[in-house]
């Protein structure tokens, strides 16, 4: 790119005084190597523009132009005594990058770059920077910014927080991971003895400038302490790794969402853990009673369309060393209140007794109208083996009697009533009398079979004695 101050008129003097036009506003290139390869850039207007070479090749290597013309008048023109030469070359220079003396962690670091360039192009990989550009004569370009220092910008090392030490039987095993270029060397610490390097392998991920260290150790203890140091030659950093015992998994458990359903909607059910190893599988039951019935296995969730009676579940999580089963848990559904043909109302000598009987969640509130007698009592009852099931008891003396009474029952999802009719029960000396007629009778039938069976079945003695039985014509 050539930088032109003026705008360029297009004057056949030129040629005449042997200067070659190189580009104009009108005209064409008279030189067969810059023929069709030439573009004005910018506006003439504003007081410069600058030459465009494009596909430029190593003949153009060398080459002398007049950038400046100063219009004298309409037949001539004047050039300003000052030759650019093209300069072509088969590899482009190399970008001179400085940086601010003091670099330090989270301080403000000032990188500039400059380089000579045809046409000049530059930018920095650090994309937490817009690059702002300026140009210097004669084709070269200088860059500067300035941003916070980060640990990674230097590649000190940085252990990863999933470092860690996993425990079995006696055995540990320890990875350490941090970011670290140039690469680092990986160094232990066990119980705050003296630093060792690592008897396992140092790997190294280097398109991520990323080191992993290996320990491994026997007759070891679940509660040790295990600290790894990396280092290179920008810094080094430390980590004390949480010591994990393999084992099966525990903390087992069911989380519901939503929590609140009503009947007909969709749940998720996820089975909840803690592990390691981590889980390789996990199962689903239906319980009843105490049978499970298999509903799903390898998923950690299961979606229900629940129901009033959608019952119990469970999950089993498995790991490569065993599994555990979470504690039976509920589904949770939420309904409008029924009430269940349980329910009724009776009279007996004591007095009145009604029961109305409602399956609803949450627990609906009961209410008994229709009653003018103030002297009587209501208690509730929960089913002990179904607490969404609730039992209202009304108790009043035996003149209290109206007909009917009304049980009405309502939660934040509805209500229900029912009107009890009264049943007339009977009375304990009413039960007697009636069984004590029946124990009189029953002797009285036992003695008339047997008289008609002597009556109608007479019976004679064969010469040894024995009785024999005879016809009877009937």
């Amino acid at each position: 790119m050539i930088n032109l101050r003026t705008h360029l008129f297009l004057c056949f003097t030129l040629q005449q005084l042997q200067y070659v036009l190189m580009e104009a506003k009108e005209g064409t290139v008279d030189v067969d190597s810059f023929r069709g390869k030439t573009t004005l850039v910018g506006r003439t207007s504003d007081g410069g523009c600058c030459l465009l070479i494009n596909r430029t090749t190593i003949k153009h290597n060398g080459e002398d132009i007049y950038p400046w013309v100063d219009n004298v008048n309409k037949t001539a023109c004047a050039f300003f005594d000052w030759i650019v030469s093209v300069e072509v070359t088969d590899t482009a220079p190399r970008p001179r990058i400085s940086v601010s003396e003091e670099q330090k962690e989270v301080g403000n670091i000032n990188v500039s770059c400059a380089v000579l360039h045809s046409p000049p192009s530059l930018s920095f990989s650090d994309h937490r920077v817009v690059v702002p550009e300026s140009h210097i004569d004669k084709g070269q370009v200088f860059a500067s910014v300035t941003f916070v220092a980060r640990t990674k910008d230097h590649e000190k090392p940085s252990v990863l927080a999933n470092s860690s030490c996993s425990f079995h039987a006696g055995r540990v095993i320890c990875r350490c991971q941090a970011w670290a270029h140039p690469l680092a060397t990986v160094l232990w610490k066990v119980d705050g003895g003296h630093l060792f390097s690592s008897s396992g392998p140092v790997w190294a991920l280097k398109q991520k400038h990323a080191v992993t260290g290996i320990w491994a150790a026997q007759d070891t203890h679940k509660n040790m302490s295990v600290t790894c140091l990396v280092s290179n030659t920008h810094g080094h950093d430390e980590h004390l790794l949480s010591v994990v015992v393999k084992a099966r998994p525990i903390n087992v458990s069911i989380s519901q969402l939503p929590t609140s359903p009503l009947e007909g909607e969709t749940v998720t059910l996820s089975c909840l853990e803690v592990s390691y190893p981590p889980v390789i599988s996990y199962r689903w039951y239906s319980v009843f009673g105490d049978r499970a019935f298999l509903l799903k296995g390898n998923s950690d969730s299961l979606s229900l369309s629940v129901t009033r009676d959608v019952g119990q579940v469970r999950c089993c999580a498995v790991n490569d060393m065993g599994e555990t089963s979470s504690a039976t848990t509920t589904v949770n559904v939420e309904y409008a209140p029924t009430i269940l043909s349980l329910s009724f109302c009776s009279i007996n000598k004591s007095g009145l007794r009604c029961e109305c009987v409602v399956d609803s969640h949450p627990v609906a509130t009961i209410i008994w109208t229709q009653w003018i007698i103030q002297a009587h009592h209501v208690y509730n009852i929960t089913d002990p083996l179904n607490w969404r099931i609730t039992r209202s008891v009304l108790i009043a003396p035996r003149g209290a009697a109206g007909g009917h009474v009304l049980c009405n029952s309502t939660n934040e999802h509805g209500s229900a009533s029912i009107k009890l009719p009264f049943i007339v029960a009977e009375t304990s000396a009413q039960r007697s009398l009636y069984y004590g007629g029946i124990g009189s009778v029953l002797p009285l039938l036992l003695c008339l079979v047997l008289l008609l069976f002597w009556r109608f079945y007479p019976t004679k003695r064969d010469d040894d004695g024995h009785v024999a039985l005879g016809e009877v014509d009937l």
